[in-house]
């Protein structure tokens, strides 16, 4: 990833660490985020998973649900999201066929950062479903 896009990640940093305990605007966050994926499909293909997988994280810590994460983690992938759905970012969204181009490298490279979080994540997120399911059906 470019120096660029780590600049790019560093300017929301701050702004992700003061949202950190602010759950509701998390909430909003995460919608935003997906409300932008929905929007844009075509264009974050490559991230659209990676994606999902942080956008769920911030929904489960907002809701309380999911406690594990590092700090230091939660504030990248806040950051990665604020920087997503941001309208000032390295490329302009609207410019056709590049302007996701900083979004999904900001977001390959937090995912790269925290892998070993988001797979505890998934993992955890995995156990919720399971439990969740009637007892009686888990033999069949």
């Amino acid at each position: 990833m470019g120096i660029k896009a780590v600049i790019g990640l560093q300017m929301f940093e701050k702004a992700a660490t003061k949202l950190l305990g602010k759950k509701a605007k998390l909430a909003s966050l995460a919608v935003s985020a997906g409300y932008k994926l929905a929007t844009n499909k075509s264009a974050m293909e490559q991230a659209k998973d990676n994606l999902k997988t942080l956008v769920r994280m911030v929904q489960s810590y907002a809701k309380g649900d999911y406690k594990k994460a590092p700090v230091k983690s939660l504030v990248m992938v806040i950051a990665a999201i604020l920087y997503f759905v941001s309208p000032l970012d390295l490329i302009p969204d609207f410019i056709l066929g590049i302007g996701f181009a900083d979004d999904i490298a900001i977001i390959a490279y937090v995912y790269k950062q925290i892998v070993k979080d988001i797979q505890a994540f998934l993992q955890w997120e995995a156990q919720q479903n399971i439990q969740n399911i009637d007892p009686s059906l888990q033999t069949i």
